[in-house]
């Protein structure tokens, strides 16, 4: 049996989620999953005033800037447009209602109760995998992209840390495997471009440094200097045996 939900989390639903609303709406009590008494004080809301607001909200998911990474619409502009091929001629209110009903939105780090939850970027390029929007190598370069943008700006984000990044030294980074391409969040500044499979490699594999120049046929000098630049730029510790 679902739990209770409290009168902060029916109302967050009643204003993010059209399939609450409609259960409200159309007095279905039971799908409400509220005790008598929060029943009672969730009648007394005008419905209209619910609807209008929701619409405002779905208005402004894909308007709203977020400091570094800018609008959703910046942030993904592939995934979204292939959304908009899908469902020709529809505002992005639908795909935004889309987005909350998602099960990802209810980890979504603005809720007012729970732990630290995950980043609205995080939210929407989770839902978009589940949706198979567009091409997923430009889903995760998009999304990784918006994350570490906003990580250059927001060193010690509120949010969770995707596990596909990999920390660093000075912050974040991520080897995306088309390139393959370096995007790194260190000291305040964004680092993007192509790098060879052998640094790639040294960023991300855990085996040993040497082992690593080996396989790549790269000789002690070369590797040096390599170790010698990344750590000039903060991704790694030259002192370390392995990769963090």
């Amino acid at each position: 049996m679902a739990r209770l939900l409290t009168l902060d989390e029916a109302l967050f639903a009643l204003l993010h989620r059209r399939s609450y609303r409609a259960a409200f709406l159309r007095g279905d009590t039971l799908a409400l999953h509220l005790g008598a008494e929060d029943r009672e004080d969730l009648a007394t809301i005008d419905a209209t005033q619910i609807e209008r607001s929701a619409r405002r909200l779905a208005q402004s998911l894909f308007r709203r800037s977020h400091r570094g990474t800018g609008t959703l619409v910046d942030a993904f502009p592939a995934t979204i447009e292939a959304w908009r091929r899908d469902h020709a001629g529809a505002p992005l209110d639908e795909l935004a209602f889309e987005v909350f009903e998602s099960p990802h939105f209810e980890r979504y780090r603005a809720l007012p109760f729970g732990p630290c939850g995950l980043s609205l970027e995080e939210v929407f390029f989770l839902f978009a995998e589940d949706a198979r929007l567009g091409d997923p190598d430009t889903r995760n370069e998009e999304f990784v992209h918006a994350i570490l943008k906003a990580l250059v700006v927001t060193p010690t984000p509120s949010f969770r840390v995707p596990a596909r990044l990999k920390r660093a030294p000075q912050g974040f980074f991520a080897v995306l495997p088309r390139g393959p391409r370096l995007v790194a969040a260190v000291s305040g500044r964004l680092i993007t471009g192509e790098i060879t499979p052998f640094l790639a490699a040294l960023l991300t594999s855990s085996e040993p440094r040497g082992m690593i120049a080996n396989r790549f046929g790269v000789g002690d000098a070369e590797l040096s200097a390599s170790l010698a630049e990344l750590e000039r730029l903060g991704l790694c510790n030259t002192n370390a045996d392995e990769n963090d």
